[in-house]
């Protein structure tokens, strides 16, 4: 695709180096290279177009820094305000500060998706140890090679039974009394208790 006319300029036959390489060869004229961070595609350009910049485009960016806040997120389980809160909405949180990071629905969601990566993982594992090329598997699993290659260095984050509970405070005395002035609005951390 022409990122300034956003028009498709061509297609390629199959997600291979080489077919990368080739088209790029031909078009000289292409002076950068607007990818994923997926090995084909460097491979692919760095072969095909040395002359071009290799810049990763604004999806693969934005989706890459959501999986890996949200990845952040579940292993430090930190909580999220309720969308009310977000919204400036002064209310009591129903739990207390200690609590589990997420709500039920998504926490639900969260172990799916590691239950899901880590069932690709196993079958990754699998079909290697009976012989499969890294390649083969991509094609069997529907998946890109990087993310083949991916499962097969290293196994992603197990799924837990249950949340992990977060660790305790120097706050947790005061839990009450935070939450007590966080309910009346107060933002202000300098503000001091004399002041009520």
């Amino acid at each position: 695709m022409n990122l300034q006319t956003h028009k498709i300029v061509d297609l390629l036959a199959d997600r291979e180096a080489e077919s990368v390489k080739r088209w790029l060869a031909a078009h000289p004229e292409v002076e950068i290279v607007s990818r994923d961070r997926g090995g084909v595609y460097i491979d692919g350009a760095t072969w095909g177009a040395p002359q071009a910049t290799q810049v990763a485009d604004r999806w693969h960016i934005l989706s890459n820094l959501g999986d890996a806040v949200e990845e952040f997120l579940i292993r430090a389980q930190i909580r999220l305000p309720e969308q009310a809160a977000a919204l400036g909405e002064c209310q009591k949180p129903d739990k207390p500060l200690s609590s589990f990071s997420a709500t039920p629905a998504s926490q639900r969601k969260s172990q799916a998706r590691l239950l899901r990566k880590w069932k690709l993982y196993e079958r990754v594992h699998e079909l290697h140890a009976a012989g499969m090329s890294l390649r083969k598997i991509g094609e069997e699993l529907g998946l890109a090679r990087n993310t083949v290659r991916k499962y097969f260095r290293q196994a992603p984050e197990p799924p837990r039974p249950t949340p992990r509970p977060l660790r305790a405070s120097q706050l947790d005395p005061y839990e009450d009394y935070l939450l007590h002035r966080w309910s009346q609005g107060e933002r202000n951390v300098a503000v001091k208790r004399d002041h009520l």
